[in-house]
């Protein structure tokens, strides 16, 4: 259940930040150029020092508890990677953080393939932003989303290094995902059922990759 919480969470949302961001930076943003290789960066530094960077920074004497104290919302104050209720939301948002980039770039790139006149012509026959939104941009921009979202689905279902690295899949089993269990079974000698795992593992990508990939090809020839 943790992974498939875990892959659905993170595609979600790194599609939504993606998709922000990349329409966004498609327009006359100052230092857009600047921008987009910032927030790509992430996706180029090793998950050891983004899982040692996050570990540090969610401790409890961490940075964000101490700028939570700072700003005077000490409440909100958490023990983010060693409490139950906030160890799975917290490993989420380190790895949305880490992949959002990718898909703003993916995004950016089938933005930039649409052709203004669609808009042009479509604001003469007095489109709002939601419609030109809605009517022009999302149908153009399917194949871009069918990418991103096999991409995430089947990144979030392997995920094995970002949740080790923080977590170790505890406390107890809060983030035990496929991808970790194989891992210690596979290190206490159960060849067998490590391997069933990642048959089982394997059999959910194809699945869920399948029908990400037929349902956005439905919409885009409905589109």
């Amino acid at each position: 259940m943790n992974t498939i919480v875990f892959a659905l969470a993170t595609s979600a949302f790194e599609v939504a930040l993606g998709l922000g961001l990349a329409m966004l930076l498609n327009g006359k943003v100052f230092g857009r150029n600047v921008l987009r290789s910032v927030y790509f960066i992430p996706q180029a530094v090793s998950t050891i020092v983004i899982g040692i960077m996050f570990t540090t920074i969610l401790s409890p004497t961490g940075l964000l508890n101490n700028f939570l104290d700072v700003i005077g919302l000490d409440m909100l104050q958490r023990k983010w990677l060693i409490t139950l209720q906030t160890a799975m939301p917290s490993v989420i948002g380190v790895e949305v953080w880490r992949y959002f980039g990718l898909n703003m770039v993916i995004f950016l790139a089938g933005l930039q393939g649409i052709d203004k006149t669609y808009y042009e012509a479509a604001r003469i026959d007095g489109a709002n932003k939601w419609q030109l939104f809605k009517n022009i941009t999302i149908p153009y921009i399917m194949p871009a989303v069918t990418i991103n979202l096999v991409l995430n689905v089947v990144h979030g279902f392997r995920a094995f290094d970002i949740v080790y690295s923080l977590t170790n899949g505890g406390p107890g089993n809060a983030t035990e995902v496929i991808a970790t269990m194989v891992y210690r079974e596979y290190s206490a000698g159960d060849y067998g059922l490590s391997s069933a795992m990642n048959v089982l593992l394997l059999i959910m990508t194809t699945v869920i990759s399948y029908i990400v990939n037929k349902q956005s090809s439905k919409r885009e020839v409905s589109a």
